[in-house]
């Protein structure tokens, strides 16, 4: 169950980034994370009320707020990593980072996935670098303060995970709360401070909420998926999300795959079959 609940944000986790970057093209990026953060908080708060009683301890709360302070300075890296960078040498680093960083803290916890598990993590990050690869006309040196960007941006990310997991797991939803609090006033109040923030109506503001919401699911399925398994599976196949942002590219936009993204589309296929099996 574990290995399809991951899965499962896998594919909503792509989903909600393919709607942000339609949302990122019309209106500033900081705008679109800013939106987006908030309506998926929004969710889980009407949502709360008619989902199971969950028993939630102060470390709950404190283990969500730290992973939405983490999420703050994954997303602001990110961002700025991608603005100052080349897409297609930032998104392969901070994607791998991302997936690696929760296997090594799964495996310094006492994680012990079985030998065909590790053979599916093994391909799972080589994987996720060639379907996050990006064609680009421009080769250039990455600055160092870009490549720090972009290693913090995939290292924060990889932290998330890890410290989602820390929390109880009669805890219910209570801790993607406390982390989306966090992150929207850290991401709002520099967005606000820098001047980065623009007003949206109509559809836009639409695509940017439905990117919020799936992006929430998308948590909620990963939090799941670590409470029913090992933090080092779930999260190297949650790492897999830029799989369905690419399949709904070449579907909907008809952006064409280059033929190291379809390795990796065959690639990551493996891994998840391998960490199924194991």
């Amino acid at each position: 169950m574990s290995v399809f609940l991951a899965l499962g944000s896998a594919l909503v986790f792509g989903l909600a980034d393919f709607l942000g970057g339609v949302a990122s093209r019309r209106t500033t990026a900081w705008t679109v994370v800013i939106g987006s953060q908030f309506a998926g908080g929004l969710i889980l708060v009407v949502l709360l009320p008619v989902l199971p009683p969950a028993t939630v301890e102060a470390s709950d709360v404190l283990w969500g707020a730290a992973a939405g302070i983490a999420g703050a300075v994954a997303l602001t890296q990110f961002f700025r990593a991608l603005a100052l960078g080349t897409m297609s040498v930032v998104a392969p680093i901070a994607a791998v980072i991302s997936g690696a960083v929760p296997v090594v803290a799964g495996f310094v916890l006492g994680e012990r996935p079985s030998a065909i598990a590790w053979l599916g993590i093994g391909l799972a990050l080589p994987a996720i670098a060639c379907i996050s690869r990006e064609h680009s006309d421009v080769v250039d040196k990455m600055r160092p303060d870009v490549l720090l960007s972009a290693v913090l941006g995939g290292f924060g990310f990889g932290v998330f995970f890890v410290l989602l997991d820390r929390t109880g797991d009669g805890a219910g939803i209570q801790p993607l709360i406390s982390a989306r609090v966090t992150s929207v006033v850290i991401i709002g109040s520099i967005g606000l401070a820098t001047g980065r923030l623009e007003a949206v109506r109509g559809r836009l503001l639409g695509i940017i909420a439905v990117s919020g919401v799936f992006d929430m699911a998308a948590n909620v399925l990963f939090l799941y998926s670590v409470r029913e398994g090992l933090l080092a599976l779930g999260s190297v196949i949650s790492a897999m999300y830029p799989a369905s942002t690419l399949v709904l590219a070449r579907t909907v936009l008809g952006e064409r795959l280059q033929r190291i993204q379809i390795v990796g589309l065959v690639l990551a296929g493996v891994a998840v079959a391998l960490v199924a099996l194991g």
